[in-house]
């Protein structure tokens, strides 16, 4: 008895995955056929739109790209290079909008049109997940590393979820104002209840993601992102009318399979050698160095490489639900052991206990910057930045010719300066000479007047500075000396970026940043 009830429930989801696939139920009339068969073919149209942007990517980091240049034309191909979200988001809907109209009413026709955009945002979880991939395995050979992706996935994903959540409120609309139907009755259809199911994870999706509730609660909204995004895929095939199973739901099942087996292959298993915190700071998330088996690592990497580090293991189901931590290798390669400096959150590390590595990413550092000779570098770090900051200085110190390297360095504790030089070494390193060091926390102007009144560190206070960056006034020597292939590379936090950003703007320089926001 219970064998005939699953075969019935399995009847059942089959029907609802192949009702319409190929152009509708016959017994409709011969207008609705060709309203059915316009929105299959849109989806093609998308899908096709998907493709050809994926192409275009390719294309884009072909090309030259001098961000100094001041020109629009200059500037508008720098937002495309760079791929800022809001320009590429253009690029993907312009064409996507320009059949969304038909020769149909809109008002007579308001259900062809709701389901039309709702079909829009399911196929385009197709792009989505190929520019989410880790590395982006159509393009990563071409310049892009996956976090370039990073703001641009966010978007779209936002994107994604409004149209479906407009389709879903469209019908919600229709239904309450037409006398002439039960929106009870329409609503308690398991095709149409299913959409309303997926309509309310998505509010609440939006809610958790919220930057204050996001910020406050992480893992609650990443749990959540997995598992709504997952709901929205393998929901959608059961609500569909027209079917979206062919071609849509297998292309999207085909890179979620992907991504699953992208993050078994690219893992392995090391243990923490050493921790050393930083015990003087009177900070909560003081520095820490972390150092773990050199496998953690490939044997060869660029500068500002980072790896992302899980606590589970791959047979754990946390491993694939709970988000991994990105760290910067501030260490070489020909170093023993792999090196990170962290500022500690909630996720702490222990030694010996054994964590699963998710691979190694290559950092944003454009080929310009590596083959030019004459290059001025400014790096400017904030807090745990230093680690990409060195790890970028070393490179640029050995193995090219530059005219002009320093390294700016924002922290909050006066501390993290000493643990950093006596636990790490800063060997290359000369305060006042290419390191310049901003104490941004007024309690430090104490610290730093009683070690020179016992005699200690004079040179130190000459060459610190107990204040914020004046931006204009403190970097006059290298705006006076700048030039096509003057660069500033940021890391840190987004307000610093972002003003870091705005300075090199106004200034003409080329600017590359790394950060990881939640």
């Amino acid at each position: 008895m219970e064998n005939n009830k699953y075969t019935e429930v399995v009847k059942y989801v089959a029907t609802l995955l192949s009702r319409h696939e190929d152009g509708g139920d016959t017994q409709h009339n011969e207008e609705h056929h060709k309203k059915h068969f316009a929105n299959i073919y849109y989806g093609y149209w998308v899908l096709m739109i998907s493709f050809l942007y994926l192409m275009f990517l390719y294309v884009v980091r072909k090309l030259p790209n001098r961000p100094s240049v001041s020109s629009t034309h200059a500037h508008i191909l720098n937002k495309i290079y760079q791929l800022n979200p809001m320009v590429h988001l253009l690029i993907i809907f312009i064409p996507v909008c320009l059949t969304l109209p038909t020769h149909y009413s809109f008002f007579q026709n308001f259900g062809l049109y709701a389901k039309r955009i709702g079909r829009m945002s399911y196929v385009l979880v197709t792009l989505n997940l190929a520019i989410s991939l880790k590395p982006p395995v159509f393009l990563f050979k071409h310049g892009y590393t996956y976090d370039e992706f990073i703001p641009l996935h966010k978007w779209l994903s936002r994107t994604i979820f409004i149209i479906a959540m407009v389709h879903g409120f469209a019908f919600l609309v229709k239904w309450s104002s037409d006398p002439r139907v039960s929106f009870i009755e329409k609503c308690s259809n398991i095709q149409n209840f299913i959409g309303i199911f997926i309509v309310f994870w998505m509010l609440v999706l939006i809610l958790i993601s919220f930057g204050p509730m996001r910020r406050r609660n992480y893992i609650l909204f990443y749990v959540g992102h997995q598992l709504i995004n997952l709901i929205f895929i393998f929901g959608t095939p059961l609500h569909a009318r027209p079917g979206v199973t062919k071609p849509y739901f297998w292309l999207n099942f085909i890179f979620l399979v992907i991504h699953g087996v992208n993050r078994i292959v690219v893992s392995k298993v090391v243990k923490v050698h050493s921790i050393v915190k930083n015990t003087s700071s009177q900070n909560s998330n003081s520095l820490t160095i972390v150092r773990l088996s050199r496998i953690a690592a490939p044997a060869v990497y660029p500068p500002g490489t980072h790896i992302r580090i899980s606590p589970y293991g791959r047979f754990n189901p946390l491993y694939w639900l709970l988000p991994s931590h990105p760290y910067t290798i501030c260490s070489a390669p020909e170093d023993a052991e792999v090196s990170l400096i962290i500022s500690e959150s909630n996720f702490k590390m222990m030694t010996e206990k054994s964590y699963t590595i998710l691979g190694s990413y290559p950092s944003i550092i454009p080929e310009a910057l590596i083959e030019d000779i004459g290059q001025q570098i400014l790096i400017v770090c904030g807090g745990s930045g230093i680690g990409y900051g060195l790890s970028v200085f070393e490179y640029f110190r050995h193995n090219t010719n530059v005219d002009y390297l320093k390294i700016i360095w924002l922290l909050k504790d006066l501390s993290d300066l000493e643990f950093i030089k006596v636990n790490f070494g800063l060997p290359d390193l000369k305060l006042g000479v290419n390191l310049e060091v901003y104490i941004t926390s007024g309690n430090n102007s104490d610290t730093l007047n009683s070690s020179n009144e016992n005699g200690e560190s004079f040179e130190m206070q000459t060459t610190l500075h107990t204040r914020r960056i004046d931006w204009n006034e403190d970097l006059g020597d290298y705006i006076e000396r700048k030039n096509d292939k003057s660069w500033m590379i940021c890391c840190g936090p987004k307000s610093l970026i972002n003003d870091a950003c705005d300075y090199a703007t106004q200034n003409d320089i080329n600017f590359i940043s790394e950060y990881y926001s939640i």
